[in-house]
């Protein structure tokens, strides 16, 4: 795939589909859906199989089908506290984990412990922030 990095980064488009696919899901769950949702929804899909591969593409369909099941009420069991925790703080989670979490990796492990015992720091930082 030969789309330019600063191309991509100028016009937001590596991962711009998957913000727009959450205000069609957001339409879905709360008016009715229409020709041109499926239409955005599946050119989220074939975004994700330009810029990365089929499998990425694969991927984004099948969390795609899970949120129109959500959506659609068939599998509201997921609406569990602490899911909907993390749906409510998953803005500023998206916001902050990942410089935190990288900075908090790359010192922890220049300190010398384990990966695991690193990664599990870095995500109860950054879920306690």
């Amino acid at each position: 795939h030969t789309i330019p990095a600063k191309l991509k980064i100028v016009m937001l488009i590596t991962y711009c589909n998957l913000f727009v696919a959450g205000i069609v899901f957001y339409r879905i769950r709360n008016q009715s859906s229409s020709a041109w949702d499926w239409l955005i929804l599946l050119g989220g899909v074939f975004n994700q199989w330009l810029l990365h591969d089929w499998i990425e593409a694969c991927v984004t369909l099948g969390i795609f089908s899970v949120f129109y099941l959500f959506c659609i009420g068939k599998i509201g069991f997921v609406a569990t506290r602490p899911l909907v925790y993390l749906g409510t703080i998953s803005y500023s989670l998206y916001l902050i984990h990942e410089y935190i979490g990288w900075i908090t990796i790359r010192e922890l492990q220049a300190m010398g412990l384990n990966i695991n015992v690193v990664i599990l720091i870095a995500l109860t930082q950054s879920l306690l922030l």
